[in-house]
């Protein structure tokens, strides 16, 4: 049998070869792993988006204000029934026919029924009917009111025309006592009586403001009054005042104020008014808005709704959780030169090695002289060189500032905000600052909740 050649084949040992298509699928399996878990972990920083806002809102404080007039009340001279013949509320002089008080209560029935009126002149009818003619030619069917005022008035002219010898005479015929009478003050009439006739800017109490310390009478003809009893009183200066009540934070708006811009809530009415703060009787204080005109208006209103509205500003909002309070270096504009846009400034800073390098730091606010760069940014000693010179300067100085952080760019950079005014939970800020926020940025809605220069999650 013949036998079999045999040859060994060598085993050659295979080379490896990387396969690249793995290699990116792993590597891109373990960053989107990384990612996810970054994502599921890192906790997202809140941000609010830069508006406009006005301190408007903030002024819709309304004041209850109490109304301080010069008034001067007149009692009856006798005892009976009183009819007026003046309109509460028009002006009146001292030889105005006001009103007449009779024992009866129907002194004027008797004056229509009687004879007597044939004495009237010519000139008296004339006088009447003119009155009657006014009357008609300003008569408003949706002020139906005006017929009784008038009826009063008309009688009064009556009363002023008729002879007194021919009134006393039917008085004596009809066992009548009865008294005719003009205002004793010049001024507005008013029949309306609430105790704080006489008040003064130094007698306030806290208590004079609620609206349960005011007792009106209200006098009306018919009214049975007694001799001695008050029956009507006249404003008799059109200069009067508001009293308002006063607030701490109020005191330290308005304590520089010596004139304020006035709104009366319920007419929607402006105008301008002196202001001043006294200490009333029980030690509190008191603003005092002092008017000249609008007397007449407000005649019978003892408490007016008012609105001080001369210290609104416009401007952005932001909440006042953005806030926050930085040191920045302080560094003369000479040592700055313009960079690609208004927010790129470049510095030549002189390292300790001998070696210059450019640097471009976060600005946050400038002004005439100086830039205001962030701390974090330089360190104290650093030295500056004056471009296209051999000047130097040495950071050190520094100064402190409101602002906020803007996250436009995805990490925090500090800004400063120069602050107008406020609302309850916003500041009113000045726009168009370069180096401020402008509106629909984004700033950190809490402030305290990251550090400068930190990447942020949006």
């Amino acid at each position: 049998m013949a036998k079999r050649n045999s040859r060994e084949v060598p085993y050659k040992k295979r080379r490896f070869h990387l396969n690249v298509g793995l290699v990116v699928l792993i590597v891109g399996v373990v960053y989107l792993t990384i990612f996810g878990i970054l994502a599921l972990t890192s906790k997202k920083t809140k941000f609010y988006e830069v508006s406009p806002g006005t301190n408007a809102e903030n002024n819709s404080k309304i004041y209850s204000g109490l109304a301080i007039r010069k008034e001067k009340i007149a009692t009856a001279k006798s005892t009976g029934y009183i009819e007026f013949f003046v309109r509460d509320g028009l002006r009146v002089s001292k030889s105005t026919t006001l009103y007449s008080i009779d024992s009866s209560g129907k002194l004027t029935d008797y004056i229509a029924k009687s004879d007597n009126n044939s004495k009237l002149s010519a000139e008296n009818v004339s006088s009447l009917t003119e009155l009657i003619n006014d009357y008609s030619s300003d008569y408003d069917d949706m002020s139906f009111n005006d017929v009784y005022e008038f009826k009063s008035s008309l009688k009064g002219s009556v009363i002023d025309l008729i002879n007194t010898k021919t009134l006393k005479k039917i008085a004596n015929k009809t066992g009548t006592t009865y008294s005719i009478n003009k205002s004793k003050y010049s001024g507005i009439v008013s029949y309306q009586l609430d105790g704080f006739e006489n008040i003064k800017p130094k007698d306030l109490e806290e208590k004079d403001f609620t609206k349960a310390s005011r007792k009106i009478t209200t006098i009306k003809t018919g009214d049975q009054m007694a001799e001695g009893e008050s029956i009507y009183k006249v404003i008799t200066d059109d200069e009067w005042s508001i009293a308002i009540e006063l607030e701490d934070d109020d005191v330290q708006k308005y304590k520089k104020s010596k004139g304020i811009r006035l709104k009366f809530i319920n007419d929607n009415l402006d105008t301008t008014a002196n202001f001043k703060i006294i200490r009333g009787k029980d030690n509190k204080k008191y603003g005092i808005i002092s008017l000249s005109k609008y007397a007449i208006r407000f005649a019978n209103d003892r408490f007016v709704n008012v609105q001080i509205i001369n210290d609104v500003e416009d401007g952005l909002k932001i909440p006042k959780s953005s806030l926050v309070k930085k040191n920045v270096y302080i560094i003369p504009k000479e040592y700055g030169s313009a960079g690609g846009n208004s927010d790129d400034i470049a510095f030549n800073i002189k390292k300790a090695n001998g070696k210059n390098s450019i640097v471009y730091p976060p600005i946050a606010y400038s002004d005439s002289k100086n830039f205001y760069v962030s701390t974090s940014s330089f360190d104290a000693g650093d030295t500056l060189i004056m471009p296209n010179s051999s000047e130097t300067y040495t950071i050190g100085k520094t100064k402190s500032f409101n602002g906020v952080y803007n996250i436009n760019n995805g990490y925090t950079k500090f800004v400063r905000v120069k602050i107008l005014n406020s609302t309850d939970e916003y500041y009113i800020i000045k726009s168009g600052d370069v180096f401020s926020v402008s509106i629909y940025d984004r700033i950190v809605l809490n402030s305290d909740s990251v550090k400068e220069n930190q990447i942020v999650k949006q």
